[in-house]
Formats: structure tokens, sequence, C-alpha cells
């Protein structure tokens, strides 16, 4: 077999190139900590975290706490109860016990990155072992191919990465779990593949829509998984937790302060203005994007309800396609299988009425499964020029949604657009390794 320059070891520029991502990362999280702990307004999605956990430790109704810039609690209580080491108390409250506000904004950047890149190297560890093709092989640990399979996911992701740490978001933690799914499916332990579905679906609820993925692939264990997983973290955690009365109050609350206004504009409105409203952030969602489309200048706070009808019609049609794309079934096949999960993933980001920018880290799976493609085709590079292409585009458009001053740009969706090419990639992909004979997708 041709040894290929992407098989060699890095070169002292890529070595360079390495140790600067690496200092970046530091010289970032001094930036992450000083936004987040020393402003007056702090800038961050963390302090919320903390003070719900130290809700759940002192009794109090994590959904009636406020953090310092008075934003709720929006997640179902088993975050909050796993978040309760880094618990903060509201600036009147007896500190005694708890760890310095600076020192749980440095953990929990510290522990986002740690979960970012066991995710990436999880993930690419497990395609390099299942790849398929005549002239594929698995690269040495530290040669250029194997450090582009997870170096090149984070640079094409990188401004929806920078959102998520900026905003000390849990995006990393849910991102582990989505490559989770993909490899215990590749290594067929779908029980757990389906408890790392309701994992991420009791820390982010919109995840549940990828209970899909096993229900239509007909893997009965891991919709077994989905329920058992579900069961632990939405019901035995916070039973054990927090006792049966307060459980079923935070559930109640939970449902119509969040789950009733996003689903059919009903409920409870005390949290529009931070977060349901067309208005209320920076949603990528089909509903925001037509809304801000047909007002781009002068905005109304709610959208019409036939706008909200074409959201699920929308959603129920990118659903479908995606559904359709990942029809054959593959079991041996783990690149079409984490292929059918990325794009499903990113047809998902749209649907839910609330999206942010920063969701679009979920797009990592499905970006280093068109890396993996590529590098099939291709053995003396990892990419092709249709996909560096591709990529760029992507990354141009997320970045230039990120200065103010192009507000509106993202406002009408700019994100959605720049992300959505990948998702029409992954079916490509998914239709031809799905027409392609078993036997030659597939050297195991």
């Amino acid at each position: 077999m041709q040894n290929h320059v992407s098989d060699h070891p890095v070169t002292k520029p890529q070595r360079i190139g390495l140790w600067a991502l690496l200092i970046i990362v530091f010289l970032f999280g001094g930036i992450v900590e000083y936004r987040s702990a020393y402003l007056t307004h702090r800038r961050t999605d963390a302090d919320i975290f903390f003070r719900s956990g130290w809700g759940i430790r002192t009794g109090r109704d994590i959904y009636e706490l406020i953090d310092t810039q008075g934003w709720h609690y929006c997640y179902p209580p088993f975050f909050a109860i796993l978040i309760t080491p880094l618990a903060n108390p509201p600036p009147d409250a007896d500190r005694t016990g708890y760890l310095p506000y600076e020192v749980s904004i440095a953990i929990w950047y510290a522990l986002s990155i740690v979960a970012l890149w066991f995710a990436i190297h999880w993930l690419a560890s497990t395609l390099e072992d299942h790849l398929g093709g005549t002239l594929s092989k698995k690269p040495a640990a530290g040669c250029v191919r194997w450090w582009a399979l997870r170096i090149i996911p984070i640079l094409v992701c990188l401004p929806s990465i920078g959102r998520t740490l900026s905003r000390g978001q849990v995006n990393t933690f849910v991102l582990l779990l989505f490559c989770g799914i993909g490899i215990f499916t590749v290594k067929k332990r779908n029980t757990w593949a389906g408890v790392c579905i309701a994992t991420a679906a009791s820390v982010k609820l919109f995840p549940a829509y990828l209970g899909l993925y096993p229900l239509f692939r007909r893997d009965w264990k891991g919709v077994a998984g989905c329920f058992l997983g579900a069961f632990f973290c939405l019901a035995v955690v916070p039973l054990v937790a927090l006792e049966p009365a307060r459980t079923v109050d935070c559930y109640r609350k939970f449902a119509n302060v969040l789950v009733a206004p996003a689903l059919t504009g009903g409920g409870d409105q005390s949290r529009a203005t931070e977060l349901l409203n067309a208005t209320g952030t920076d949603s990528q969602s089909f509903l925001v994007i037509i809304h801000n489309t047909m007002h781009p200048f002068v905005r109304p706070d709610h959208a019409a309800p036939w706008v909200r009808l074409v959201h699920w019609v929308l959603s129920f049609l990118i659903t479908a396609v995606t559904l359709w794309f990942g029809r054959y079934r593959r079991p041996e096949d783990a690149l079409y299988n984490i292929l059918f999960l990325g794009t499903l993933i990113v047809a998902m980001l749209p649907c839910s009425p609330v999206s942010h920018t920063h969701y679009f880290v979920f797009a990592l799976p499905l970006v280093m499964a068109l890396a993996a493609c590529s590098w099939e085709r291709n053995q003396a590079a990892v990419l092709s020029k249709g996909y560096l292409i591709l990529f760029g585009i992507h990354i141009a458009a997320n970045v230039l949604s990120l200065p103010p001053h192009m507000a509106l740009l993202k406002a009408l969706g700019l994100s959605f657009y720049g992300t959505i090419i990948l998702w029409v990639a992954g079916l490509r992909e998914l239709k031809a390794r799905g027409e392609m004979p078993q036997a030659q997708a597939v050297v195991a």
C-alpha cells in the first residue's frame, strides 16, 4: 500500500500550529473568566446554572431563581442537580461551604474543554477503527491524517465552539453525548446509545428528537435504552435528590413556564422576553427566521399563527427527508450510521422553537463524517477541494454572524443557511453510500 503524505508525521510548521491552538485555548479561557466573573454584568449563562445548583442545595424553587442579569433556569431539574458542586448563592446569601464563583467558572471552562476534546477524539478513533474502502488504513497516532480528522472539525465549528465557551453553555457535554450515540451504535452497544439520547434530552429537552434515530432503524435495544435512561435521569435522580413532592412541583413548573409556551405559545409567559419571544434571542429556528424575514427591521415580539404552523410543516419535511435518505439498513457500515446521525442532528436544530447560534456546534459529528468520506475517496489528502469550499462557506457564514453590525444577517438566518449546506452534503453522502454494495462499503 502506498504511503501517502497525509500519513507522515506532522511537520514543524504543523506542530507550531497545534501548539498555537493550545495556547489560544488558554488565552480564550482567560477572556471567558474575565467576562464571566469580573465584569459588572456577567456575560455568561453559567451564572444561572450555578444559581440553580444553589437552589437545589437550599430547597428553593429553581424556576423562580434569577441570576445577576435577571435570567431564569430553563432546563429540566436533572442538570441543576448535576451542577450542585459548582453552586453559587445570590450576592446577599451566606457563601459558607461554596466554591468562589471565579473558581467555579474556571472549573466549568476546563471541564467544557475536556468534554469537547474527548468527544472529538472518541468519535475520530471510532471512525478510524471502522472506515471502509479498499485503500483505507488506520493512521498512526500523531500523523497528519490522525490530527486532521480531529482538528478539521474543530476549525470548521470554531465560531460556534467559541460562542459555546464564551457563554458558559453546556453544549460540549451534550455534544459528547451525541458522539456517544454514534460510537455506541457502531460498537453495537445499542442500549448505551439510547441512554446517551435520554441523558442529552434530560439536560436540554430538544435532543429527545433523536429518539427517531433508533426508532427508525428499528433498533429496539436503542429504544429500550432511551426509556431506561429517561427513567433514571428524569425520575430516579430527581426523586432521590429532591424527594417526590418537590420533584412533581419542579416538573409542573417546567411544563408551564417552558414546554407549553415553546410548543404552543400558551402557558406562563414569564420567560417570553428573555427566551421564548421571536425577538427574545438570536434563534435560528424556522419560526424565528421566517418571522425576521417578514419583518427585517421592525419586528413584533410574537410570530403570527401561520408562521408557527409553517415552522412545524418545515420541521416535518426536513425530518421526513432526512429519514428517507437514512432508510438503508447498514448495521455494519459505521460511517453510514454516523452520517445518518449527523444529518439528523443538524435537521433537529431549526425544528427547535428556540435554536441559538451556539447550537451549531452540534454539527461537529457531521463535519467529521464528511471529512472521513472525503478521506475514503481521496487518499492523498483528508479533504477534497469540494469539501474545502463547503466548509469555508460554513465558517464564513458563522463568522459573519458574529459582529454586532451584522446582526441583521444573523437575524435573517445566515448561520442557519451556512449550516444547512452541511445537511445537504450529508444527504448526498448517505445516498451514495446507501446505494453502494454492502461488501464495498464495509471493510471491518
